[in-house]
């Protein structure tokens, strides 16, 4: 287990490595607004890719990690519900953009090819080096991509520009997935063959899963509302930062699933992911000491200390009850729990959003709320576990 987990990690350390140069090509090359938009764009695609899991992946993966032997009528039951969300989704958002112009609206179709995805299955079959891959590859075919743009063109960002290379880099990852499953790309199911129970259990996932991947990503839009220029580039740098830590926790979550679904006790997965957030943290303090200590000015404000702090804290956080809520959606029987952590993390949400809204408070206010949200769920979640699981 260890040691698969090291190879994954590795392999997407390197993937994110693309992430960061992107990330800082953007700081460095696009005025704030355009960052803003950069942020806003990324933020939205991932919104409308959360659509298409919104529970259907948590149940499929749950189900492919204990039925093992039968995973490809899962995956196959999985992808068609997921296509035809993704189908509905499109239809309803089309609609939306011909009635206010927003083409924010026109990003759904990132969610029909996000559905042929398999590479949640890889994980499920307890192949993290595998599901690394692919995610390597879709990270940087992206980051070249944004980068070759901004450094030979220097223009103004569009976010149809954004939504053109995601879909690319989403097609080439999808169909490289697909040739390690063995099984075809461009499924596109003649019959819908979903069971009544699988939709019952998916749709109970459903509203909780997506709020919970999708709150991170349209904070953005209620602090961007007063942030001035220097919040725009603030939070853009912390929450990439801090989204490459969480994607770290997630990867170990993904790695180590079956392990956490079928075990009550997950201690040494929660150490690992302790020891490699910490370190990922000294890390970057560290690169930041040496940069200051050797004077290399090739990004200008790179890793400041009020960015550091910030992602310290979220970083942290990021270590208390980090496995608790992906035991807690393994489960069966969880959606009444599911449900009760989703309203009070609502409540606490709209209600901070309000206050720091009339305060116009700066960006770190929004982080932190984003990271104590995050925190508030996992605690919820193992106070469920130990007393009900």
């Amino acid at each position: 287990m260890f040691i698969s987990t090291i190879l994954s990690l590795l392999i997407v350390t390197f993937g994110q490595l693309f992430n960061l140069a992107y990330t800082y090509t953007a700081l460095n090359f696009l005025d704030p607004q355009d960052v803003n938009i950069f942020n806003k764009s990324e933020s939205v695609i991932l919104i409308f890719i959360s659509f298409v899991s919104i529970g259907i992946i948590q149940k499929a993966s749950r189900e492919i990690a204990i039925n093992g032997k039968e995973w490809k009528d899962i995956f196959l039951n999985a992808q068609s519900l997921r296509i035809s969300v993704s189908l509905l989704i499109i239809f309803l958002s089309f609609i939306l953009y011909f009635i206010t112009s927003n083409i924010f609206f026109t990003f759904s179709i990132i969610s029909l090819f996000a559905s042929f995805s398999g590479q949640y299955v890889l994980y499920a079959l307890n192949k993290p080096i595998l599901g690394s891959i692919i995610s390597l590859i879709r990270t940087s075919i992206f980051s070249i991509c944004i980068i070759i743009i901004i450094l030979k063109n220097n223009l103004s960002f569009q976010p149809a520009l954004i939504l053109g290379i995601w879909v690319v880099s989403e097609i080439i990852s999808g169909f490289i997935c697909s040739k390690f499953l063995h099984v075809k790309y461009f499924y596109i199911p003649k019959k819908i063959n979903i069971s009544l129970n699988f939709f019952k259990v998916s749709f109970k996932l459903a509203i909780a899963i997506f709020y919970f991947d999708a709150f991170k990503h349209i904070i953005i839009f209620f602090g961007s509302l007063h942030f001035t220029n220097s919040d725009y580039i603030h939070y853009y740098e912390c929450f990439k930062l801090y989204f490459l830590l969480f994607f770290l926790r997630r990867l170990i979550a993904q790695a180590n699933y079956k392990f956490i679904a079928i075990n009550k006790n997950f201690l040494d997965v929660t150490k690992i992911n302790l020891f490699l957030i910490t370190f990922a943290i000294i890390f970057l303090w560290t690169l930041s000491f040496l940069i200051s200590y050797f004077k290399i000015n090739f990004f200008p404000n790179f890793l400041t200390y009020d960015i550091l702090k910030d992602v310290t804290i979220m970083g942290l956080l990021l270590c208390v009850f980090p496995m608790s809520f992906t035991k807690l959606i393994s489960m069966k029987d969880n959606d009444k729990y599911l449900n009760l952590i989703l309203i009070f993390h609502l409540l606490i949400l709209s209600i901070s959003l309000v206050i720091f809204g009339i305060l116009k408070l700066n960006a770190s206010f929004y982080l932190y709320l984003i990271c104590f949200l995050d925190f508030l769920k996992g605690l919820i979640s193992y106070l469920v576990n130990k007393k009900y699981f």
